[in-house]
């Protein structure tokens, strides 16, 4: 499914994102990398230079600067655009399977593993060219590197916390959000009260914002202005600097809470839940006798806090976009792999026929969830509107309205966007 229309147009409602950050990535390679200082320009499009005020400085830059070696190496296509989250989806399912196996079996990592890639959420978003893919795979290489380090003390797992913690700060906000529930982690937890290690992280937390403010009021002197109302926007639910506008589609806890559940409900099969409470139930009833396991459940507890205080502090942008609920794969794929072993787990205890029952039903419940996220994915894809939703609206418009403008009018044209 990830690799599903890899060299299509840009027509889907996802490829929004794809469309932009190529479009950033082709603005650097034209303009080069030390005039743009690496800062994307993903809404953009005209000649160069570069106008200080198109710079998009919202957002870390290296999604954008990642494509643009992409398109560097393997030249402007979509297919290369849709090959970086592809590529960073494969790894986050390798690393999911090695961080369970390591801690409780590899027939558990298989269960979760099974379910983590017959999840709609991530069959959907996985190719999607955005932030989610690769924070993702960043933040599970964090864990395990930090969980080696914990058991090894080994300098080399230490520099690899450093330099995947990096990658998590650069690539999305959401970076900021995952490492404050860890520190509190370390502050709040008995057993991995680790109140130093907390503060480290924030220090360094703190270093990589200002960095980052830095980097961007280099080529936008108002940059820091810009990314503090469009902050406020996101948080209060107002969806525009324009008070008249702000007025008539403020975002009322009325209209978000039915938004969010149907995403939910949409994006995760209903089975995919079921069994992940199954499995967030045998964590609690085994407690902390198996450290491994205990483990787990608080890899799965950070991802679920972090993605639920996420959607609800911001809750303009989870309101817009489906895929702020991108990072509920996680807990959802560990405990329902949990719960899959530990129903197999227990039938093995009794005699036979008995004994071969939990794992038919096992795969057989895979085997479901993955018709039924097959079939899920599919109903997801939807096409892109130029106009407005209730006009209709041919599929090759926007591809077509694309060539027309680029056969029409020389290279140097400045093309206004109204998204």
């Amino acid at each position: 499914m990830l690799m599903r229309g890899i060299a299509n147009p840009w027509s889907e409602e996802m490829d929004f994102n794809g469309a932009c950050w190529s479009q950033s990535a082709h603005n650097t390679l034209a303009a080069g990398l030390w005039t743009t200082k690496g800062v994307p320009s993903a809404f953009y499009f005209g000649p160069m230079p570069i106008p200080p005020s198109m710079y998009y400085t919202h957002h870390p830059a290296v999604l954008s600067l990642m494509l643009t070696g992409m398109f560097a190496v393997f030249g402007e296509h979509e297919w290369v655009a849709r090959l970086l989250p592809i590529l960073f989806s494969l790894a986050s399912t390798v690393l999911l399977f090695q961080l369970v196996k390591s801690c409780v079996g590899a027939r558990t990592a298989a269960f979760a593993t099974v379910v983590f890639v017959t999840l709609p959420m991530e069959l959907h978003y996985g190719n999607m060219v955005n932030f989610e893919p690769l924070e993702l795979t960043w933040m599970l290489a964090g864990l395990m590197s930090l969980r080696r380090w914990e058991q090894t003390r080994d300098r080399k797992w230490w520099l690899a916390v450093l330099a995947t913690f990096a990658m998590i700060f650069w690539t999305a906000w959401l970076g900021y959000m995952f490492l404050l529930v860890l520190c509190l982690h370390y502050l709040i937890t008995a057993r991995k009260k680790n109140p130093r290690l907390a503060f480290f992280f924030i220090g360094v937390s703190f270093v990589s914002f200002l960095v980052f403010l830095a980097h961007i009021s280099w080529v936008q002197p108002a940059a820091v202005t810009d990314l503090t109302g469009a902050f406020w926007r996101r948080i209060s639910g107002v969806p525009s600097a324009d008070a008249v506008i702000s007025a008539a589609h403020k975002l009322t806890w009325r209209k978000w809470l039915p938004r969010i559940w149907s995403t939910l409900i949409e994006h995760y099969q209903p089975l995919a839940w079921l069994l992940a409470m199954a499995g967030a139930g045998v964590v609690l009833r085994v407690g902390r006798a198996r450290e491994p396991l205990w483990w787990l459940g608080s890899t799965a507890l950070l991802f679920f806090v972090l993605d639920a205080f996420y959607i609800t502090a911001f809750r303009n942008a989870s309101y817009i976009h489906d895929y702020a609920c991108f990072y509920f794969v996680v807990p959802i794929a560990l405990m329902a792999g949990i719960a899959l072993d530990a129903f197999v787990g227990w039938c093995e205890t009794k005699r036979a026929p008995a004994k071969n029952i939990g794992t038919a039903f096992a795969l057989v419940g895979c085997l479901f969830l993955a018709f039924s996220g097959e079939r899920m994915t599919r109903l997801l894809a939807g096409q892109f509107h130029i106009l407005d939703y209730g006009l209709h609206e041919p599929p090759t418009l926007g591809r077509d309205l694309g060539a027309l403008i680029k056969s029409r009018f020389p290279p140097e044209t400045i093309v206004g966007c109204n998204f």
